[in-house]
């Protein structure tokens, strides 16, 4: 089984930029909620307070949990990413978030002002044939439709 789905991403603290890896919780639930991501790459976990473990504290409102998909690129594809797919010569700007109500990861319309927010309907395959053009935290919802 592919343990990519077992991915998190998030936004360091500290540098500002995208650590995929492994999500803990440093506060064990309690307020504030400290959340870090242990890199792949790290056999041990530590936080850069210097307790044990090689860790990146994230900000909580970046992360969001891999698909297990990969774009035509062979990018793994995250909740919250940007992705462009074309269907009969129209190309589409779609986002990817998690919905509570399904329990599952789903594709909804972010640009065309006339669908936003529509729930749209693309296959684990056409998953295959998109592009990873950006995420909502670096680029907003202002990536335009080139329809």
């Amino acid at each position: 089984m592919d343990n990519s789905r077992y991915l998190f991403r998030g936004k360091d603290e500290i540098g500002g930029e995208f650590v995929i890896g492994y999500l803990q919780d440093l506060n064990n639930g309690k307020e504030p909620y400290t959340m870090c991501i242990r890199p792949l790459d790290s056999d041990f976990q530590y936080n850069r307070r210097g307790e044990f473990g090689v860790c990146a504290v994230v900000d909580t409102t970046t992360i969001g949990q891999c698909t297990g998909f990969k774009d035509k690129n062979g990018v793994l594809i995250f909740e919250h990413d940007i992705l462009e797919y074309a269907v009969d010569n129209k190309v589409f700007k779609v986002r990817v978030n998690w919905c509570t109500v399904s329990l599952s990861f789903r594709v909804y319309d972010s640009c065309d002002e006339k669908y936003r927010g529509e729930l749209l309907s693309i296959t684990s395959d056409a998953l295959g044939n998109c592009l990873v053009i950006g995420n909502i935290h670096d680029n907003g919802m202002a990536v335009s439709s080139n329809g």
